[in-house]
């Protein structure tokens, strides 16, 4: 199905009612024409479930627009024809409105009015006004959700039936013989809409659940009546309930406007119901009273199909031929009085803005050349901090590394030291020594100087000719200061070269000395700061130490 097709759905009670046309250059040709009731299950009242039949309706007939014009039922409605003293067409929407709203049975707050210029006198305008409760709109918007549709308009059913009869000429309809004179064969010939010298016609259109009467003239409506009318158990029974109800409406109107010359009648509606009802029509009306079955504005290959949606039809006619008809989904509004003083503020806004866009462009381009400048200067900088902080990194280095090997106890000297604590002859002898440095980590102290402390441990093992001798050197060891003095083991017998084995550990803190940076002698300390890097001694001297 092509994508220019145009499509109308009505919604009504009973079932839900399709049409569709392909635009042409003379009007257009009928797509699709079908009516079918609600399948089982779907609640009349729930636009979702409603919404998703007509899809599914949609679906089945192979129509895949994108929108869609939405019909609604005379008698949810209410027209009234005004005459405004006004000839300006940004006073007539809240007239219109404030026109409607005094007369209005329905909520007049929430109602959506909307209006068509019928002409425009010298004193003032003639409108079509109409007024729909706003719960009837929102309700088509949802069912229009709920079936992927858009909304294009929402009119009434009888605004197309009027459209299309206001197309015929009067004259040609009465000339048609017989209740089917508007057939294929002989269809009438569009007369001039404007020229009420031939008479208005009385459109009768016999819907699904309503029956809609509209009088006709000049090419707009001048009057309309939609009554209910019950589903009736034969096509017999449902004509005469039409031609009841058609007597009553035209009685009604013949008191109210006698003097409006009404040239025929034109039934619109199911092919058997309305064969039924044109000569009952005919005869309680007193007008010549023919079927529609053809249109000049439209090429209809299948009459009987497009019997029960004319209306809709004329609804998507009428929209081609007409700009400013009734549309309640997006009524005329009043215009916005107040644009002329904006677009006045927002012309000096504009003035202001373009000059302080060009303050703004003279002012990047010095903010652009100051930030090369100082991008330059930053990466000047940026290699100064760098050579800076690899000077005072590489002099932190040097200060930690000088501090650790300034720790360089004098190991000779420790031995001569102990050396000096032996007894006279050789009642004590020597075995071994082992020296072993055990340094703490380099801390950096305030006055940007490096610190570490170090303690000296010292092990001596020899032999002496007796107990009496090891324990004199154990107190000459004692009696001195420097070191502090611990026995390794228990008393024992059985040296190699001499009875008594022993073994002492010696250990002394040169905190002082390492901070001074000075040099002690064997005699006044149990080692020194300087001299050479710390060795391993004959007598087995080792050192350990952390950085």
């Amino acid at each position: 199905m092509s994508s220019r097709q145009k499509i109308a759905v009505q919604v009504s009670r009973t079932g839900v009612q399709v049409a569709a046309i392909r635009p042409g250059t003379f009007g257009g040709a009928l797509a699709a024409a079908a009516s079918r009731p609600w399948p089982a299950g779907v609640d009349p009242s729930d636009a979702t479930a409603v919404g998703q039949a007509v899809a599914a309706f949609l679906k089945e007939l192979g129509l895949s627009g994108r929108g869609a014009v939405f019909a609604l039922s005379r008698s949810l409605a209410s027209t009234k024809r005004l005459d405004l003293p006004t000839r300006e067409s940004a006073e007539l929407p809240e007239m219109t409105r404030l026109a409607m709203q005094r007369d209005l049975p329905i909520d007049a707050a929430s109602a959506e009015i909307d209006y068509a210029l019928v002409e425009t006198t010298e004193t003032g305008s003639r409108v079509l006004a109409v007024a729909v409760p706003g719960p009837v709109v929102r309700f088509q918007r949802e069912v229009a959700k709920a079936a992927g549709l858009e909304v294009e308009a929402i009119s009434l059913r009888c605004l197309g039936a009027a459209h299309l009869v206001g197309r015929l000429d009067p004259s040609s309809v009465r000339r048609m013989e017989g209740p089917d004179g508007l057939g294929p064969s002989d269809p009438p010939t569009p007369g001039d809409p404007t020229s009420l010298e031939q008479g208005s016609l009385l459109a009768v259109d016999i819907g699904p659940d309503d029956l809609e009467l509209t009088v006709v003239g000049g090419g707009s409506l001048l009057f309309s009546r939609g009554v209910g009318v019950q589903d009736a158990e034969s096509t017999l029974l449902k004509a005469e309930a039409v031609t009841m109800e058609t007597r009553r409406t035209w009685l009604s109107y013949r008191i109210s406007q006698g003097d409006e010359r009404v040239a025929a009648a034109v039934v619109l509606g199911g092919a058997d119901v309305a064969r039924l009802a044109v000569p009952q029509l005919a005869a309680s009306t007193g007008l010549p009273c023919r079927q529609l079955r053809q249109h000049p504005d439209l090429r209809t290959p299948d009459p009987e199909a497009a019997a029960m949606v004319w209306p809709l039809l004329g609804l998507l006619l009428e929209r081609r031929h007409a700009r400013h008809g009734i549309d309640l989904a997006h009524p005329k509004r009043p215009p916005d009085l107040a644009r002329r003083r904006r677009m006045r503020v927002l012309a000096a806004a504009g003035v202001m803005v373009v000059a302080a866009l060009g303050g703004w462009t003279i002012g990047k381009g010095r903010l652009r050349a100051e930030e090369t400048r100082a991008t330059e200067l930053e990466g000047v900088a940026r290699k100064a901090l760098a050579d800076s902080l690899r000077l005072k990194r590489d002099r932190l280095r040097l200060g930690h590394l000088e501090a650790w090997s300034d720790l360089r106890p004098a190991w000779l000297d420790h031995a001569m030291a102990i050396r000096g604590f032996l007894p006279e002859g050789d009642e004590v002898l020597i075995d071994g020594m082992q020296g072993t440095l055990t340094a703490t980590p380099v801390r950096y102290e305030r006055g940007g100087k490096f610190v570490a402390d170090g303690q000296v441990r010292l092990v001596v093992e020899g032999e002496a000719v007796d107990r009496a001798a090891a324990d004199e050197l154990r107190d000459r060891i004692v009696e001195d200061r420097r070191y502090q003095l611990r026995s390794t083991g228990a008393d024992a017998a059985g040296g190699r070269r001499l009875p008594i084995p022993f073994s002492f550990q010696l250990r002394g803190d040169f905190k002082d000395e390492v901070e001074a940076g000075g040099r002690t002698d064997a005699s006044s300390s149990s080692f020194s700061t300087g001299g050479e890097a710390p060795t391993t001694s004959a007598a087995g001297a080792s050192e350990e130490s952390s950085p």
